[in-house]
């Protein structure tokens, strides 16, 4: 899911585009 943060949780906003 968060490949671009790595093992970091990406900004809210990121997580809605991996999603």
């Amino acid at each position: 899911m968060w490949k671009k943060e790595g093992a970091s949780p990406p900004l809210h906003t990121e997580i809605n585009d991996y999603q």
